[in-house]
């Protein structure tokens, strides 16, 4: 739950942006971004070659392209805060702080799905 709550709070923040050039998704941006997925990927394993593959074919093998403090969550768990990420209904800019962002109505549902099935254990955690 640390890691959905500390993603949201991160991506809201000004300055936070989220790692997306048009309307796709990136690891990590020219400009130095990161998707929510990629913010946790070991420099050393960073390939553009991986940009394109959703989190779930990236991690669906074994997660050791992530660090070590993030390693053992399943990678539906990814997928699902990926998509929290990368989906712009999810976001719109915050009227009472300029230059932050924080979730839509939509984005927060999307939340409280993530939530329901970490409190549920659909997800399997090392």
């Amino acid at each position: 739950m640390k890691l959905l709550e500390d993603t949201i709070n991160f991506y809201s923040k000004k300055g936070n942006n989220r790692a997306v050039v048009g309307e796709r998704c990136r690891y990590l941006t020219d400009d130095g971004y990161k998707c929510a997925v990629g913010r946790f990927i070991r420099e050393e394993c960073y390939n553009p070659s991986i940009e394109g593959s959703d989190a779930l074919c990236l991690l669906g093998d074994g997660d050791e392209i992530l660090v070590d403090s993030h390693r053992g969550f399943d990678p539906n768990f990814w997928g699902d805060l990926q998509i929290l990420h990368d989906m712009k209904h999810n976001w719109e800019e915050d009227p009472f702080n300029k230059g932050a962002m924080r979730l839509t109505e939509e984005g927060k549902e999307a939340a409280m799905d993530i939530r329901i099935k970490i409190e549920s254990m659909k997800y399997e955690m090392e």
